[in-house]
């Protein structure tokens, strides 16, 4: 099964589409395509990847003929974290490395940890960008009016990951997360298997599982993290100042 056969919904009876950009070296960008989740695959074999260019992919789909914004978006399908290491001052060695503990970690603490009371449901994808990492996490397609909880569930799952990276101070000192990048419904992220033209470096995924989480069940599993639960209370009490 191809990777985006797996991220959209191939099967919808509704009229949707996932739109395609690139950005070229000057960082502008520029619109190249959409299609329907059903010509998904079959629209990205006729785009000619260049690698002075990047190219990116909306998470969500959005209705047809209209501009990509959040007033636009048509079910949701997916949830994105994007992480980079935005560290200039190391080799292109040292930031691999990083990348590579930062995932080792994810996996160890967070993903198969064996404190319970810790762990949040797995991604189903890892994508390795270059000079970073993208955590998604595909969902039932749902209709936008439950942003909320979408946004809800971005900002819980970044707030765990976000906790295990102050656990260890050399990631601390990486600003390793990109909140601006990650969670919005209308956002882009880098197309696998793609290149990275700061890096000059193909991307690459790893497929941890297939399955689809309901928004539902994945925000109740979210709540039996503790850290999740102390956050949770820290926010009761800034309201009640």
């Amino acid at each position: 099964m191809s990777i985006y056969n797996f991220l959209y919904p191939v099967d919808t009876k509704f009229e949707s589409q996932v739109q395609i950009w690139c950005r070229n070296s000057k960082g502008e960008w520029k619109f190249l395509d959409s299609c329907e989740p059903t010509h998904l695959q079959e629209t990205i074999k006729k785009i000619r990847i260049y690698k002075r260019n990047n190219y990116y992919i909306t998470a969500n789909t959005l209705i047809p003929g209209q501009s990509r914004s959040q007033a636009y978006v048509f079910s949701l399908n997916n949830i994105v974290l994007d992480f980079d290491v935005h560290n200039e001052k190391i080799t292109d060695d040292e930031r691999e490395w990083l990348i590579d503990d930062f995932v080792w970690r994810l996996k160890r603490d967070l993903f198969t940890g064996s404190n319970q009371r810790y762990t949040i449901p797995p991604p189903n994808i890892i994508h390795y960008t270059g000079r970073g990492v993208q955590l998604w996490w595909h969902i039932e397609e749902t209709s936008k009016k439950l942003s909320p909880l979408y946004h809800l569930i971005s900002d819980w799952l970044q707030h765990a990951i976000k906790v295990m990276i102050d656990d260890c101070p050399y990631l601390v000192d990486q600003k390793i997360i990109d909140k601006v990048a990650s969670g919005g419904t209308e956002r882009v992220y880098r197309m696998f298997n793609t290149y990275n033209t700061k890096t000059e470096k193909r991307t690459h995924y790893e497929l941890l599982h297939q399955k689809t989480y309901d928004l539902t069940v994945l925000r109740n599993a979210l709540v039996e993290n503790d850290d999740i639960k102390d956050f949770l209370l820290q926010q009761e009490e800034q309201r009640k100042v």
